[in-house]
């Protein structure tokens, strides 16, 4: 059970870093290359897929990661950063990223110049957070099993 489990938290750690990866140095600056108008469309047509996707890969990796820790006699310390790390991540989301990303995502919302522009530039900083604690987390847990 505790191999799978930590599949489990592998696979989902990893496979949230990733997604935040490619958000932060794809998807991300593609928009910002784009008219504030062209970006703020492209900013909410994504957001209706990732709305739910990357929060659910991020509970599942903070729970995998807590029951792994529990059942594997609650001594990997390791595991246990990882999973207060991905942890925090929730907070910082909802506390730091939310009200930038509930403006951009306004339909109603009446932009004063370059405010758009400033929105998009802010949230790739505050997105570059989730990036680095996600990639942090995935690195600690290849570091501890594999090096």
């Amino acid at each position: 059970m505790t191999i799978f489990l930590h599949f489990i938290v592998v696979f989902t750690t990893g496979l949230y870093a990733g997604g935040c990866l490619l958000s932060s140095t794809v998807v991300h600056p593609a928009r910002l290359a784009c008219s504030d108008k062209e970006a703020l469309a492209h900013i909410r047509a994504d957001h209706k897929y990732v709305e739910y996707s990357l929060p659910l890969i991020l509970l599942s990796a903070v729970l995998s990661s807590g029951g792994y820790w529990y059942l594997a006699g609650m001594s990997d310390l390791t595991i246990l950063v990882v999973c207060v790390l991905l942890f925090a991540i929730v907070p910082y989301s909802v506390l730091v990223v939310g009200p930038t990303l509930h403006r951009l995502m306004d339909p109603s919302a009446r932009y004063e110049k370059n405010e758009v522009r400033g929105l998009l530039q802010r949230w790739t900083w505050l997105h570059l957070v989730r990036t680095l604690v996600g990639i942090a987390a995935f690195a600690a847990i290849i570091w501890q099993k594999w090096v």
